[in-house]
């Protein structure tokens, strides 16, 4: 019996190298279908959908405005998910994960939520992309796509919701551009405008923006542990007082009075 710590295989390395190895899986079991999925070269010959011709100059223009109304959604749903106060405990968790844990709420059962959040919006684009493009394969499913929406995020800005975006725009444009008249080169560059973002503008460019809101600054929310009887625990600005000791806490959980300090 192969046994496994949730708390272990959902952080850090591990959670990165077990990721890519799903990603190894799904391939090599796609191109391994050849009779169903077309192998290597991937499923082709979408000329309609719905009665309407793919390859239609009409048709792509009505696709694109709803590939930008989609996104335009998509991007409204994550702002408010952030605002929430799911997003705030995210947050916590991203920053403090092991003092998310001390004041009574499970982390691992967060990281799948929002795992399988961004999976379904994967899926979304993917349906997106075939619809413009009209074929799909297991190139957009490897490793090197995983990568690069990765230096999307670290582009754009990690923490705002626009720095994805801008990072997408910025790496695609350069892609279309240096990979078409210098093939050879287009990872070298890549790897390159990672290394100037990260050395220069650790935040991303939009993070670097003397006008990007500070998401989650100071936030508070009620924990798990106000269901249980507490005589003197409570949680200060700087803070968690615990029997035995005290625990530093991040900066989105500096909130008076988080935990109770009367007697229930």
């Amino acid at each position: 019996m192969i046994s496994c710590n949730p708390n272990l295989v959902s952080k850090g390395a591990f959670f990165s190298i077990l990721s890519q190895a799903l990603v190894i899986i799904t391939v090599t079991l796609f191109v391994g279908q050849q009779g169903y999925t077309g192998g290597t070269n991937g499923l082709t010959n979408f000329n309609t959908f719905l009665g309407l011709k793919l390859q239609s100059p009409t048709t792509k223009l009505l696709f694109f405005y709803i590939t930008l109304a989609v996104v335009i959604l998509v991007l409204a749903l994550c702002s408010l998910l952030v605002s929430s106060r799911l997003g705030s405990i995210l947050t916590a968790i991203r920053d403090g994960e092991n003092r998310v844990r001390f004041i009574g709420y499970n982390p691992v059962t967060y990281k799948v939520f929002i795992y399988c959040v961004s999976a379904g919006l994967a899926g979304l684009a993917g349906v997106l992309f075939v619809l413009q493009e009209g074929i799909i394969s297991p190139a957009q499913m490897g490793i090197v796509p995983s990568v690069e929406m990765v230096l999307w995020v670290a582009i754009g800005g990690r923490s705002t919701i626009g720095g994805a975006v801008l990072g997408a725009l910025v790496t695609n444009a350069a892609k279309t551009t240096f990979s078409e008249a210098y093939p050879a080169w287009w990872p070298i560059m890549l790897g390159a405008m990672f290394i100037i973002v990260v050395l220069l503008l650790p935040k991303g460019i939009v993070g670097t923006l003397p006008i990007t809101p500070q998401i989650g600054k100071e936030v508070c929310f009620p924990s798990p542990l106000l269901h249980m009887k507490q005589t003197k625990s409570y949680l200060n600005a700087d803070f968690m007082k615990l029997e035995g000791g005290t625990i530093p806490c991040t900066d989105h959980l500096r909130c008076k009075n988080l935990l109770p300090t009367k007697k229930f």
